[in-house]
């Protein structure tokens, strides 16, 4: 699936960059749709393979102690410049407790959560608006079901131990934004398949619809759960994740 795709996009890309000859105007609005189109079908194909790999359970963590203060600002750094374009402000804030503190994380993949929420959280607010992340350190309930997935997990699980839930100190993470907000009856539906919401003007935005749920994935592999929370239409977003604040491999 993808050596077609890159190669519909690179002999795209070929074209738009004009590497053999002029194009007409409407040549060049095609080559970029096009283009376009590619792109967003590779990230669509990306997705999928990574949700069937997770729910085939041929997805590994590949752990080691990571920096969540500098994973969050190299996360923001993507974003930070086509948003400020856009006319939003950026802001990042990070709890003292957090300082030069090492998790123990898979930092590919939660960098991949990060930055799903922090683009969603961009493309959803207007001209004006503002995003921010936050994060702090602090004691939560996880679900014992959960936890067992981590490849770690007996670090902190006790075998005799049956509780549904258990208590540990955890990261919490918030990416909130001043954006379209979500109604009540949708804030279950956010993190399902191919769930894309409009706002209440009846306008579509773009995406492939598997961000969110592909997030929620990565979250629970990690032994942890993501939430989001909003006062509805026109109020913003605030989605949350809490992962274990595991310091040692």
């Amino acid at each position: 699936l993808r050596t077609p795709m890159n190669a519909i996009i690179g002999f795209s890309e070929v074209l738009e960059k004009k590497m053999f000859g002029d194009l007409t105007p409407r040549q060049e609005k095609y080559t970029k749709n096009i283009l376009a189109s590619g792109r967003h079908l590779l990230s669509l194909i990306n997705d999928i393979l990574d949700i069937s790999k997770v729910e085939a359970g041929k997805m590994d963590l590949d752990l080691s102690p990571v920096d969540i203060k500098e994973l969050l600002e190299r996360s923001l750094i993507i974003i930070k410049e086509t948003a400020i374009n856009n006319g939003i402000s950026v802001d990042l804030r990070v709890s003292d407790l957090l300082a030069d503190r090492k998790i123990v994380v898979d930092e590919r993949k939660l960098k991949q959560v990060v930055f799903n929420l922090l683009s969603n959280a961009a493309k959803f607010t207007h001209t004006g608006g503002n995003v921010r992340i936050s994060a702090r350190i602090d004691d939560c309930r996880l679900r014992r079901k959960d936890l067992e997935r981590r490849p770690d997990s007996h670090r902190f699980l006790k075998a005799d131990d049956r509780a549904s839930h258990v208590n540990l100190q955890c990261v919490e993470v918030c990416v909130a934004d001043s954006g379209i907000g979500i109604a009540p009856e949708d804030l279950e539906r956010v993190f399902m398949e191919f769930e894309q919401l409009e706002s209440s003007a009846g306008h579509k935005f773009e995406g492939t619809g598997l961000g969110l749920s592909l997030a929620e994935r990565l979250v629970a592999l990690h032994g942890g759960r993501i939430w989001v929370e909003s006062e509805g239409e026109g109020r913003g977003s605030n989605f949350f994740f809490r992962i274990p604040a595991v310091e040692r491999p």
